[in-house]
């Protein structure tokens, strides 16, 4: 198809995503046909959002629409990859090596040292960056660790993620990094390998959209894998201890700390206190029968309410006249 300008291709995208919304599914496929044959640059894809759009069309009920947007996308993937770039660069090394050897042949045969000793004493090229296996993730996996004065990350590590499909999911991976490294003693590539299956259990999670809520539960996972008072959510992702599947299906609150949870209940105890201690005084019954413990007069007014399980006494809750001391008991 003719080269179409980015303002061209928003337009037959909204076109595309109406169409698909009004049931229109001959046109859909007719918008699909001539994307089909549109050579992608990774520029244009990234301004009009055209695979985000075609990725949600994996859920249509048109079978057609779904496996000929499936294969755009998959098309699309393959096209835009870098060719010969990392792999190139580590190819250089290796063929420059070539006249090396022979210049090393007249020497192996002065000293009598094997023309294979040679060879492998030569500097190792540098390894192309691969998906995910991530055993080779370091630059330099000889160089040992400096010693750190701050917290861990990406960058004080020395190493490189593999690169996804998309931006967003490789900056996600990135900030996980940085957030579960920071007070880590684990080794770099563990680390990855964490960060790696948790982000690729959540985008599985929300069936490979990467809008709405795999932004939100990103964000949230990221919140809780940066709070300082929760270093026990860190040490049980980087170990393994909880799984990628299950931080994908787990719920804010499920993230607090012991510490947190208990705060939590006591704040909610006090905030119900509060509010039931400011019943309507018509339903307050004034009585001399209790002694404040603030003031020790005996003008007290109180009232009942059953804030546990029915085989449980009711709660007393009582208010001082004079100081305006409130306590509660049952």
């Amino acid at each position: 198809m003719d080269e179409l300008s980015v303002t061209q291709l928003v337009s037959l995208k909204e076109t595309m995503e109406k169409a698909h919304k009004e049931a229109r599914y001959t046109e859909v496929l007719d918008i699909l046909s001539r994307l089909r044959s549109w050579s992608p640059s990774a520029d244009s894809l990234r301004q009009t959002k055209l695979g985000i759009s075609l990725t949600g069309l994996k859920k249509s009920p048109h079978e057609s629409i779904k496996q000929e947007s499936m294969q755009i996308v998959r098309t699309w993937k393959d096209a835009v990859k870098p060719k010969g770039g990392s792999a190139a660069k580590t190819a250089t090394p290796a063929a420059a090596s070539t006249p090396g050897e022979s210049a090393a042949s007249p020497e192996a045969a002065k000293t009598g040292t094997p023309a294979a000793t040679v060879k492998e004493e030569a500097a190792p090229a540098k390894s192309a960056r691969t998906s995910v296996p991530v055993s080779t993730v370091r630059k330099k996996s000889e160089t040992p660790m400096k010693v750190l004065t701050g917290p861990r990350s990406l960058k004080t590590d020395g190493i490189e993620l593999p690169e996804l499909d998309e931006r967003q999911r490789d900056n996600v991976v990135k900030l996980f990094y940085d957030a579960l490294a920071s007070d880590s003693a684990a080794p770099a590539d563990m680390i990855a390998t964490r960060v790696m299956d948790v982000e690729e259990a959540v985008y599985k999670f929300y069936e490979g959209d990467t809008s709405g809520d795999y932004r939100q539960k990103t964000r949230s996972l990221l919140l809780n894998f940066k709070d300082k008072k929760n270093p026990a959510l860190r040490e049980a992702v980087v170990s393994g201890e909880l799984s990628a599947s299950k931080l994908a299906s787990m719920k804010a609150s499920d993230f607090s700390s012991e510490e947190r949870k208990a705060e939590d209940r006591k704040l909610a105890e006090q905030n119900m206190f509060a509010a039931q201690s400011a019943a309507p005084a018509a339903g307050q019954a004034k009585t001399d029968a209790f002694k404040c413990g603030k003031c020790g007069k005996r003008e007290c007014t109180y009232y009942q309410m059953q804030t546990r399980s029915a085989d449980e006494p009711m709660t007393t809750f009582v208010c001082c006249i004079v100081c305006n001391n409130r306590w509660k008991f049952s």
